[in-house]
């Protein structure tokens, strides 16, 4: 069974080419705002996303940073 964490990851490459083929990360991004729901850090998760998002030339650093959120101890 995949990680939330993993499929987080997995899913860098095909945001990547939706920007770069003129989408916007807070359109795919609203769909992973609750990945992490009802454990430890998924509001600052929550919050990183929804504050940043939508910046024009947001890219993949915004998910990264907001994963990096999540205490890495929780094996999720």
């Amino acid at each position: 069974m995949k990680k939330r964490k993993q499929v987080v990851e997995e899913m860098y490459p095909y945001i990547e080419r939706q920007l770069s083929n003129g989408s916007y990360l807070g359109h795919i991004s609203r769909h992973m705002i609750g990945l992490f729901q009802a454990m430890p850090g998924a509001r600052q998760w929550r919050r990183y996303i929804s504050e940043n998002a939508h910046k024009k030339g947001a890219g993949i650093e915004v998910l990264e940073t907001a994963l990096a959120k999540i205490p890495s101890e929780l094996d999720v």
